[in-house]
């Protein structure tokens, strides 16, 4: 509820068409368009739309996932919750011992409390059973009183904001694109919260789809390069739903004995890796025909990059003119070609690749030895950087530039 309104301003900047209050009715494809039939709920109103591709980010229950057929895989549902968002002053209660989740067991009441902002917004996750409550049987005086109970306060004050029943769910489609349709988000990985990494999952798989519409949609690539989308993203989505999902108890809660077991059990280089998983960070490596001299298969864990294609471009603070920026701001709308002093060569060969596939492709030079040294970048070697900052080919490998790029552009696959 913060940072939607800055996003959604983002989208209108830059001429995006925002329809609130308009579900989709059906939708068809052919193999040149998806036709989709929209209605507003305002008006009553209904519109053909016809486009050349569609992404289907419906959410974890998404009518597209299951109109589609497409097939999934996870444990499914774990259990069923209620989630109570409410305000209540507790920040000075709390300061000097902030929490993200509270396990909450009492002899009537099974939950989590959960900080939004350690101040007066808050979330309870109330376990409950369907086969005998329903969540209408939760008013909102009920709910106050189990706030006041769980918060062990009976006098303060309470106000709901929403009540949600959720189920905590692991259950990832094993195909994310299904002809000219595409499926992000929670519609293509449910997880549990555990980690808190959905909503960074479902950012990253956008963030890999984007720039390879563009290209498609710009006629730059070919259209076989849409179909490294799933093979990139599909093996980071179920991995990150699987490993939540061990975090989660019989009742679909969080299982604290679950993380001392890997606290107390695990080795310092196993704690660590499991911690980097938590977290989230992109340390996978991505193996696709969008990648040039990558692994054979998928790797996921914590990866010593090292510049290796598939990638992330390693992090350095580099200074230019007097300005401080990441690396990991390079490129980011276009490919970009990097290099030290000792690679003046690839000035020309960036321009005649450029000139020959039809894109941009600018030449950054880096004389930052950290960062050489994370990205093992040699005295005159060159690392291709894609637009969602992984890293695409590097010339250590026998592949040219050119063969290289048109392979991740798709046309040496036909």
């Amino acid at each position: 509820d913060l940072c939607e309104p800055i996003l959604l301003q983002a989208a209108i900047d830059r001429g995006a068409d925002i329809r609130f209050h308009t579900e989709l009715l059906s939708f068809s494809q052919t193999t040149d368009a998806v036709i989709a039939y929209i209605r507003n709920r305002d008006t009553g109103i209904t519109e053909e739309v016809t486009c050349q591709y569609m992404i289907a980010a419906d959410g974890g229950g998404s009518p597209i996932r299951r109109e589609l057929g497409a097939a999934t895989t996870g444990k499914g549902p774990l259990g069923s919750l209620l989630n109570i968002y409410f305000e209540a002053p507790l920040g000075e209660l709390v300061q000097g011992r902030e929490f993200s989740i509270a396990i909450i067991e009492r002899p009537r009441i099974t939950g989590m409390l959960t900080a939004i902002n350690n101040s007066n917004k808050w979330v309870f996750h109330l376990h409950y059973n369907p086969q005998q409550e329903q969540p209408e049987d939760y008013p909102t005086p009920r709910l106050e009183a189990i706030i006041r109970e769980v918060i062990g306060l009976p006098e303060i004050p309470v106000r709901i904001i929403s009540m949600l029943p959720w189920k905590p769910t692991v259950n990832v489609v094993t195909n994310m694109q299904h002809g000219r349709i595409f499926i992000a988000g929670d519609a293509a990985h449910q997880m549990t919260p555990y980690g808190g990494k959905g909503a960074a999952t479902g950012v990253q798989d956008v963030h890999n789809l984007a720039w390879k519409l563009a290209l498609v949609l710009q006629h730059k690539a070919h259209p076989s390069l849409l179909q490294t989308y799933s093979a990139e993203r599909q093996p980071v989505g179920l991995e990150n739903a699987q490993l939540s999902g061990e975090m989660a108890d019989d009742k679909g809660l969080l299982n604290p004995d679950q993380l001392m077991k890997q606290r107390d059990n695990a080795s310092k280089e196993e704690t660590f890796s499991w911690m980097i998983r938590m977290l989230g960070i992109p340390d996978y490596c991505y193996t696709s025909a969008a990648i040039s001299g990558g692994p054979a298969t998928p790797m996921t864990g914590v990866i010593k990059a090292g510049g290796l294609p598939g990638t992330r471009i390693p992090h350095a603070w580099l200074h230019e003119n007097g300005e401080k920026r990441s690396a990991l701001d390079l490129g980011i709308t276009h490919f970009t070609l990097i290099t030290d002093d000792a690679g003046h060569q690839w000035q020309e060969v960036a321009a005649h690749a450029a000139k020959l596939m039809g894109i941009a492709l600018p030449v950054k030079i880096i004389n930052d030895e950290e960062w050489k040294t994370a990205a093992c970048l040699e005295p005159g070697m060159a690392l291709l950087l894609r637009q969602d900052g992984f890293i695409a080919w590097r010339s250590s490998g026998e592949v040219a530039l050119e063969p290289a790029l048109e392979g991740i552009l798709g046309y040496r696959n036909f």
